[in-house]
């Protein structure tokens, strides 16, 4: 059995040599298969020219760019060396990549572009390690004091080497070493780096089979950002199981665009994504005629309904509570039988024309990354598109848990994966199904240490080796888990009451009027929220009103837009929908301007709550005066 993803490939580069790996756009934009055999083959020739340049066993190499080709190949080649990289992308800071590669000790470091280069010489004092510079795209420009060359003549200088050099090494590699060195963000604080081995990656593959079926001919439609673990995770379980790789953006327009090019079987994505694709459906129907979105909105509701009806005859619906499953299922036969030619219909003319902009192939999308809300997940399961979530951190590299695409248990992350997970409370004890606490994991999946932090590391894990994750979770009464947010988020009222924000914003989300809510409250006496409209639906309940219209700053004061907004809320957040008296929001700052990557959101998408308390400083404090 393999110890490294790359002793992986090179057993593929024979078993799969003629199959896709990669489909990497060419100057045209057109998608183009690589083989196998030829990214292997590339792999050994870059490993060779990295030699050259003193990469080796131990070396740490910064890798600073977005999704394309060269970067797992990139990879693969350091691995060979049994060398380690160290990624960012390319929105990272001057202050971050020079504390990075400084602190991770680097002595080369990968550039995507001329900008990341010019980002690079502001701060060549501060990292006085680094000896070569690469770049990928664009004309190489000289560097006192390094050697800096572009990728194209790295390559020629592997090209005529001994690759049984480096074959010969890739075969000793072992299970233990390091395979990159992935910085936090640092949201309170300097950068974190996790330490993850080789095996920390292929102990997660040995087990992917159980949860999904990963074949040759199956392709994945990469949109997220690639240095994260988790994408990267999900490009060696596509390895594994023979398939290719396809390298987007998850910019609308053009993963889109790339989808209808590629037809992909698999799309790992953020729950952001799915939102926004809801979203978008949403506002497209709501745009036609009054008969159109009638009956779009009548068949969706009878087919979400049909479909939740279906799950309990299967077994899919997950007891966080004590249900019995027989009476469970003799309640929901009638009610089944009579919807199903209600059902049938709405698929025939509504919910197939949605299914089929996922082409012929698509098998699932894996959601990671942040907890998918229900209503999104609802929605496209009764359209027939399989939604399997999964959870991870980057401390465990990072895929502790995913649904079976077989058997997908909704509003739950499935069972474990590889690893075992205990739940307790705040005095260390061991909590039964039902009960919410904090989620800690063992297994291979779980991280080296903190670089240079070995208290930290500590503290994250303990002396039996149990991975605090800071999650906190309920186990179901048949295995399954759900996260139901952040110990660190837990807001504390006055009244001594705690609150889970996240449940409360993936509410509110389910408004079409809602792009992005963010529940404050601490050590205050009530909950309030900042919220981000939808200045799209906003614009269009104002035209459909016939409303005075003014600039998208005036909206978001406009009495007939609060009042909207208000009733929103006071719908969502309910009683009848199961919140607390304690969790209503009873005042809201409406803002006008969408939250952005780097600034209010991580590279994953999920709320930056320290950066947007300190941006929203003002707001907060008006709101609680």
């Amino acid at each position: 059995m393999a110890d490294t993803i790359v002793q992986i490939l090179k057993d593929y580069s024979l078993k799969y040599k003629d199959s896709p790996i990669q489909y990497v756009k060419d100057n045209n934009g057109d998608f183009e298969p690589v083989t196998f055999k030829d990214f292997y083959d590339k792999t050994l020739i870059l490993a060779s020219a990295f030699m050259t340049l003193g990469v080796g066993q131990g070396s740490r190499v910064g890798v600073i760019s977005e999704n394309r080709g060269e970067w797992l190949l990139i990879d693969q080649a350091l691995f060979a060396l049994r060398a380690a990289n160290v990624p960012r992308g390319c929105d990272v800071t001057t202050a971050e990549l020079s504390f990075i590669l400084d602190f991770a000790e680097c002595e080369t470091v990968v550039l995507e572009n001329v900008s990341q280069l010019e980002k690079f010489k502001t701060i060549q004092s501060k990292v006085p390690n680094i000896k070569n510079v690469i770049l990928l795209d664009g004309d190489i420009q000289t560097i006192d004091g390094i050697n800096s060359i572009t990728f194209d003549q790295l390559l020629t200088l592997g090209k005529n080497s001994d690759k049984s050099v480096i074959e010969s090494i890739i075969d000793g590699g072992e299970r233990d070493d390091l395979a990159t060195i992935i910085f936090t963000s640092g949201t309170t604080g300097e950068p974190k780096g996790v330490m993850l081995s080789q095996y920390n990656f292929v102990h997660q593959t040995n087990y992917i089979d159980d949860k999904i079926v990963v074949k040759p001919g199956d392709i994945w439609l990469s949109v997220l950002p690639v240095w994260h673990s988790y994408e990267r995770a999900l490009q060696y379980i596509s390895l594994v199981g023979g398939s290719a790789i396809a390298y987007s953006k998850p910019i609308g327009r053009i993963m889109l665009k790339d989808f209808e090019a590629i037809n992909p079987s698999f799309l790992g994505s953020v729950p952001r994504i799915w939102v926004a694709l809801k979203t978008g459906i949403y506002k497209k129907i709501n745009s036609g005629s009054k008969v159109s979105k009638f009956l779009f909105h009548f068949f969706t509701k009878v087919c979400i309904k049909h479909r939740k009806l279906t799950d309990s005859l299967l077994s899919l619906t997950p007891r966080y509570t004590h249900r019995n499953r027989f009476f469970e299922k003799l309640i929901a036969v009638i009610p089944w039988l009579l919807l199903l030619p209600v059902s049938s219909l709405g698929h025939i003319l509504v919910l197939n024309k949605i299914k089929s902009k996922f082409g012929t192939k698509f098998v699932a999308g894996i959601s990671g990354g942040g907890s998918l809300p229900p209503h999104v997940e609802e929605f496209f399961n009764g359209a027939g598109i399989l939604l399997l979530e999964g959870y991870g951190l980057t401390e465990s590299a990072p895929i502790v848990a995913l649904k079976k695409q077989l058997k997908p248990v909704r509003n739950s992350i499935g069972p474990p994966l590889g690893c075992q997970f205990k739940i307790l409370d705040g005095n260390g004890n061991i909590l039964p199904p039902g009960n919410k606490g904090i989620l800690h994991i063992k297994g291979d999946q779980v991280m080296l240490g903190y670089l240079k932090k070995d208290e930290l590391t500590k503290t994250a894990i303990d002396n039996d080796g149990w991975l605090n994750s800071g999650d906190l979770a309920v186990e179901s009464f048949d295995g399954e888990y759900k996260i139901v947010g952040r110990e660190k988020d837990t807001i504390v009222l006055l009244g001594g009451e705690n609150v889970e924000p996240e449940p409360i914003e993936q509410k509110l989300s389910e408004s079409i009027y809602i792009e992005t809510p963010v529940v404050i409250g601490q050590d205050q006496k009530s909950l309030s929220a900042l919220i981000v409209v939808n200045m799209d639906s906003i614009k269009k309940f104002i035209k459909d009103n016939s409303l005075a219209y003014g600039t998208e700053e005036s909206i978001c004061v406009q009495p007939e837009i609060r009042e909207l907004i208000n009733d929103e809320i006071s719908r969502l957040v309910s009683a009848g929908n199961g919140f607390k008296t304690f969790e209503r929001i009873y005042k809201y700052k409406l803002l006008g301007s969408s939250f952005e990557v780097g600034k209010e959101l991580s590279g994953k998408q999920d709320l930056k709550r320290h950066a947007i308390n300190e941006i929203y400083a003002t707001e907060i404090k008006e709101l609680y005066n």
